[in-house]
C-alpha cells in the first residue's frame, strides 16, 4: 500500500519532531557523561592515527563514528541522525510484515518518542548505531537483497559483536520457512554471506593480529565479561565494580561502593600484579606496583595493603583472556545451582522496569519516565504477541529468535537494561499492532 500524502507529511513531520527533541535534551538536560561514551572517541582516534586500539573490548566500527563526531561536533549528531533513520526503517519493516500502512506509522510514532530511544541517542552509547546497521540488516533480508544484508549484519558485528553467532541460523530461517528456497540456493545464501563476513571483517583481523600476533576472530574481551558475570562475588548480575573513588569523583552517580568482580583470585597468575592505591589529600589516585625499584612499595607492605591489578600490555591480556575463561567455567562446574540462580537474577536485571542507576532512581521525573513507558511497552507488546497468534507468525519469528538468543546471552555473562535496548524495536513493532487492533475496535463501535 502506497502512502498517501497525509501520511508522508505525518511520517516526516514525527521525524523532525522527534530529532528537535533530542537536540532540545542534549542542550537543557544535564545527562551524566558516561565513561562509555568517552571510551569510543579515544578508540576512534587510536584506530584512525595508529591502526591500534588500545582497550581490549572495543570493536573498531562505532569508534571511528565516535571519533569523527567528537572532532565535528560537540554533542552526539550521528547518533541523532541515526535515531531518525531508526525510525524511518523500523516503519518499513512494520509494513512489510503487517501489510498496512497505519500499523507502520503507529510503530514509527512510537519509536519517535519512546524515551529510551531518545535516551541512548544523545548519550554517546554505541546502541543507536548498533541498531540502524541491525534494522538494515533485516530490512534486506525481508527484500531478499542477501548480499546487501550480509554487508549490514557484518558491521554490525564490527559495531558490537553480539549478533556474530545468530546471523547465519537468521538468514537460513528466512531461506527456508520465509522464502522457502531449494538447498542449493539455501547454501548460495550462506556462501554469499561468508563471502562478505570475510571481506569486511579482514581488517579487523589484520589489526588484531598485529597488535597480539595470533588470530583473534572478534576481541579478547569475552572472557572477561563471562567471568565478571560467573564468580563468587557477583550478586546483582551486571558486572559493576564501583570503588571509593568512584565515590569521591562522582557523588551525584554513586552512594555505595560495589564489587561484582576482583582479581584477587589471580594474584600471582600470568597477566597480574600487586598494586597499592594512594590517595593524596587533593582527591588524586595514584597506584604504586610492589617492588624494590623507583617509586615501588615495599614487597611486605605490598603483600599486605595490595590489589591485585591487571598488567599492561598486549601479551598480558592474551595470558589473561584464558585465566578468565577457566575460572568462570570452573565456576559454573562447581556451582550448577548458583548459576543458575544468578542466570534469574541476570534476566530480572535485563528485562526490569525500573532504572538500574542511582542519578535515574532516585530523579522521580526519570523513574517515572522510563518505568511508565517501558511497562506500557511491554503490555501492548506481549499482547501483540498473542493477538491473531502472532508468535506464529513466520515474519516475527526471526525477530524472537534474536530477543532471545540476546536474552540468553545476556543471562550467561552479564546484565544492563542498557544492553535491552536493541531488542526494544520489536516490542515497539508488537505493541504498534495491539494499539491499531484497538484502534478498529473502536471505530466499529
Amino acid at each position: 500500500m502506497k502512502l498517501t500524502t497525509n501520511e508522508k507529511y505525518f511520517l516526516l513531520l514525527i521525524t523532525l519532531i522527534s530529532f528537535l527533541i533530542k537536540i532540545f535534551v542534549t542542550y537543557n538536560f544535564n545527562l551524566p557523561n558516561f565513561v562509555d561514551s568517552q571510551a569510543y572517541s579515544k578508540a576512534g582516534f587510536e584506530f584512525i592515527n595508529f591502526f591500534r586500539i588500545e582497550k581490549v573490548i572495543i570493536m573498531p566500527l562505532y569508534s571511528i563514528v565516535a571519533y569523527f563526531n567528537d572532532k565535528l561536533f560537540e554533542f552526539y549528531l550521528f547518533n541523532i541522525i541515526f535515531s531518525s533513520i531508526n525510525i524511518y526503517l523500523i516503519f518499513l519493516i512494520t509494513k512489510k510484515i503487517f501489510k498496512s500502512n497505519r500499523i507502520a506509522l503507529i510503530s514509527a510514532f512510537l519509536m519517535a518518542f519512546y524515551p529510551f530511544n531518545i535516551f541512548y541517542a544523545v548519550t554517546g552509547f554505541s546502541e543507536t548505531f548498533f541498531l540502524t546497521l541491525l534494522l538494515l540488516g533485516f530490512f534486506f533480508l525481508y527484500n531478499e537483497k542477501i548480499y546487501l544484508c550480509s554487508i549490514f549484519f557484518t558491521l554490525s558485528i564490527l559495531c558490537r559483536p553480539i549478533g556474530e553467532i545468530i546471523y547465519p541460523i537468521i538468514i537460513i530461517f528466512f531461506s527456508i520457512f520465509i522464502f522457502k528456497y531449494k538447498i542449493k540456493l539455501i547454501f548460495i545464501n550462506i556462501f554469499k554471506y561468508l563471502i562478505i563476513y570475510i571481506i569486511l571483517m579482514s581488517p579487523w583481523w589484520y589489526h588484531n593480529y598485529s597488535k597480539y600476533s595470533k588470530f583473534v576472530r572478534l576481541n579478547i574481551g569475552s572472557s572477561l565479561v563471562l567471568y565478571a558475570g560467573n564468580n563468587p562475588l557477583n550478586k546483582t548480575g551486571g558486572g559493576v565494580i564501583i570503588d571509593e573513588d568512584d565515590l569521591r569523583k562522582f557523588p551525584e552517580r554513586f552512594t555505595k561502593t560495589v564489587k561484582d568482580y576482583d582479581f584477587e583470585e589471580f594474584r600471582n597468575k600470568p597477566g597480574f600484579e600487586l598494586k597499592v592505591d594512594y590517595v593524596d589529600p587533593n582527591g588524586n589516585l595514584t597506584s604504586y606496583k610492589t617492588g624494590y625499584k623507583e617509586n615501588q612499595i615495599d614487597p611486605p607492605f605490598g603483600k599486605i595493603l595490595g590489589k591485585v591489578s591487571r598488567i599492561k600490555g598486549d601479551k598480558y591480556a592474551l595470558l589473561r583472556e584464558r585465566e578468565f575463561k577457566a575460572s568462570a567455567l570452573k565456576f559454573i562446574k562447581e556451582n550448577p545451582l548458583r548459576f543458575i540462580k544468578n542466570m534469574f537474577q541476570k534476566f530480572k536485571k535485563f528485562w526490569s522496569i525500573t532504572p538500574n542507576s542511582h542519578e535515574f532512581k532516585n530523579n522521580l521525573f526519570y523513574f517515572i519516565l522510563s518505568s511508565l513507558s517501558i511497562f506500557l511497552l511491554y503490555f501492548f507488546s506481549i499482547i501483540g504477541a498473542l493477538l491473531d497468534k502472532n508468535y506464529k507468525n513466520k515474519l516475527l519469528i526471526p525477530f524472537f529468535i534474536f530477543l532471545i538468543y540476546v536474552s540468553f546471552v545476556h543471562m550467561i555473562t552479564i546484565a544492563s537494561i542498557r544492553y535491552r535496548f536493541i531488542l526494544e524495536w520489536i516490542l515497539i513493532i508488537l505493541a504498534s499492532y495491539t494499539l491499531n487492533y484497538f484502534y478498529n475496535k473502536i471505530i466499529k463501535q
